[in-house]
């Protein structure tokens, strides 16, 4: 009785083990997990186009039979067409066979046939070239249109001459495609995975999925960016955020919406008084920082300095406060202000002092600004408004410093780095030009010098050494030095630049690129419509103060700065509304040098420094007729 249960026992075990030897392994939960057709089958087996043989089993690599094919088709096309009774009598397909419906729908569309002998054959294997007509046929039976091209398939020779047409067609709109090694294979067999794949791709021809270009991103901890998912439009991705202080919606790789940040400008930059992006305000240049406030799906609303606009969006690129990696800002050091410049393309920082620091900043402390007057910390509290003066000193005002002293100050502060090759600065010795231009024609020679040392890299530009030419006059992008004009002498550039160019485009109030006769910023003075560098008027400016501080003679400080508070202000020559206007500011915040005040019985007039040639001027100030002007508080 042992022996025999030691007998069953040893051949339950020896039934066990050679089951488990002879167990095939199982790699995926189903046959088509890494398979080179995985997203068409399965995406027409979700859509119920092609379905397995059984659970798990979708045998991609069996061949499809002339029904089976007929039943994708219809089921693709999900065709439902009145069926002529005369179609219906092929002598191998009768009403009771599962593809009946199948083989008649798509006949009735014209788009597989029987044979001549009165037969459908169903269950004959399709062929490759077989099945390319008919694709052919079921495109142009949904209209679309297709042309002829040259087949490039090696074998090409091998396909039936009746199909040449017909699969050149389809190949044209990329339906059917080669082996790797550049043949087409007509005679052999369509496998079910070949047919997953043509007929998938038909119906992205008949009706072309949504390009998902948008997408919403999340940004992380470390200012990177997670995509969370893909939308078709602009306004679904933005209405599909749920977290938009800490989202951003993209464009391919590009942020086109954020909550907050900054505005960068990509290359040259034009900023626009509306959408429709027909006129303009001003432009900058590459890598400029402009406040961002909205933006639309072809446009972004900005602010640079005081001027609120619009850039194209294609122009600038979006940063979250999040993801910057600098930013712009200033601090003081020995009673300066300093203004660190940061470029992105770059990443890194320059440094300018810029002039006398406020009093209100504290140093070692950083502050931002957008026009360099109004500043704030870094918890974005305002911290203070003052003006720099030489940026809003009107340029027509005289300086007190002689012709000798500009020779000074040239000669002890020419920078080393220009000194290999041109031991002296070639600008050595014009001070008496600068004071010459200033007297005879009303231009601040202390400024054309420091215009001219930013414009020419204190003289030793090519275009200043060869042709004269100090402020890069004519000079254009496409070829500066061939277009730049050339002069007799330093003395015939300088004064031709003040006589045709200064003083008609930039003192002139009537020409319309005039928004004040002083450096200011990208809202208002010179650097509105000079230089795309929106740091032109601050870089200058920073040279008047450099001199100032080596000549210790006064000159900043020596007026009284104002800033007129409404649009066509009359300049007169008495202090009274009468006849007597002798020009008119047209635009408000223009900078005036104020002389001294005047109380009236209207109220307070302010005497100001005329313009080269005038007799005393005035502005009204305020009283009866509101505030036109006003004093403003410049950093001492």
């Amino acid at each position: 009785m042992q022996a025999h249960i030691k007998k069953i026992v040893s051949a339950l075990i020896l039934i066990l083990l050679m089951s488990f030897v002879s167990m095939p392994s199982v790699n995926a939960a189903d046959d088509i997990t890494g398979h080179y057709a995985e997203k068409e089958m399965r995406a027409l087996n979700e859509k119920g186009i092609m379905k397995g043989d059984s659970p798990g089993t979708f045998s991609p690599d069996r061949a499809v039979t002339r029904a089976e094919f007929s039943a994708f088709v219809k089921r693709a096309l999900e065709l439902d067409l009145p069926i002529d009774p005369s179609t219906g009598n092929f002598s191998d397909v009768e009403p009771d066979d599962w593809f009946y419906d199948a083989v008649n729908q798509t006949v009735a569309a014209s788009i597989i046939t029987g044979y001549p002998e009165g037969d459908f054959r169903p269950n004959q294997k399709i062929t490759r070239e077989e099945m390319a007509v008919i694709m052919y046929r079921a495109l142009q039976f949904k209209g679309i249109e297709m042309k002829e091209i040259s087949l490039g398939f090696k074998d090409k020779d091998q396909i039936l001459k009746d199909f040449i047409d017909e699969i050149s067609m389809v190949a044209s709109v990329k339906l059917i495609s080669g082996y790797p090694d550049n043949t087409y294979r007509p005679k052999d067999n369509t496998k079910r995975a070949d047919a997953a794949i043509v007929i998938y791709r038909m119906l992205n021809i008949i009706s072309p999925p949504p390009i998902l270009e948008y997408s919403v991103a999340n940004i992380t901890s470390d200012g990177e960016l997670k995509e969370v998912k893909k939308y078709e439009t602009y306004n679904d991705a933005k209405n599909a955020l749920t977290s938009p202080s800490s989202q951003v919606v993209m464009k391919g790789k590009k942020i086109v919406w954020m909550k907050s940040g900054l505005t960068i400008s990509n290359g040259f930059t034009i900023i626009y008084d509306s959408t429709k992006f027909t006129s303009n305000y001003t432009y900058v240049t590459t890598g400029t920082e402009m406040q961002f406030h909205s933006a639309g799906e072809t446009w972004v609303e900005v602010t640079i300095a005081d001027t609120r606009g619009y850039v194209k969006k294609d122009s600038v690129s979006l940063t979250p406060y999040q993801m910057l990696q600098g930013r712009s800002y200033y601090s003081v050091s020995s009673g300066s202000l300093y203004h660190y410049i940061y470029s992105p393309t770059l990443n890194r920082y320059s440094g300018i002092v810029v002039g006398k620091a406020p009093s209100f900043m504290t140093p070692g402390t950083k502050y931002f600004s957008w026009d360099g007057n109004e500043f704030y910390n870094t918890a974005g509290n305002k911290a203070g408004q003052a003006y720099q003066y030489y940026q809003y000193l009107p340029l027509y005002t005289k300086t007190k410093y002689t012709a000798e002293q500009l020779d000074s100050f040239i000669r002890n502060s020419y920078p080393d780095a220009y000194k290999s090759k041109f031991p002296t600065s070639p600008l050595e010795g014009t001070g008496e030009i600068f004071k010459r231009v200033e007297d005879k024609y009303g231009v601040n020679a202390l400024y054309f010098l420091s215009h001219a040392i930013h414009e020419s890299a204190w003289g030793t530009s090519r275009i200043a050494v060869d042709k004269y030419n100090l402020f890069g006059l004519g000079a254009v992008d496409s070829d500066p030095y061939g277009n730049a004009i050339t002069f007799e002498s330093l003395e015939a550039g300088i004064e031709e630049a003040a006589v045709k160019y200064i003083i008609p485009k930039y003192f002139t109030e009537s020409n319309p690129i005039y928004h004040g006769a002083f450096l200011g910023n990208k809202t208002m003075g010179m650097n509105v419509k000079y230089a795309s560098d929106p740091y032109w008027a601050e870089k200058i400016g920073a040279y008047m103060y450099k001199a100032d501080q080596f000549l210790k003679g006064g000159d900043l400080g020596n007026h009284q700065l104002g800033l007129t508070n409404t649009a066509s202000l009359n300049v007169r020559s008495e202090p009274m509304v009468s006849d007597n206007i002798i020009y008119q500011f047209p635009k408000s915040g223009t900078s005036v040098a104020i002389i001294k005040e005047s109380s009236q019985t209207d109220g307070l007039w302010y005497q100001i420094v005329p313009k080269k040639s005038r007799p005393a001027a005035y502005i009204y100030g305020e009283g009866k007729y509101g505030t036109l002007a006003k004093k403003i508080n410049v950093a001492k």
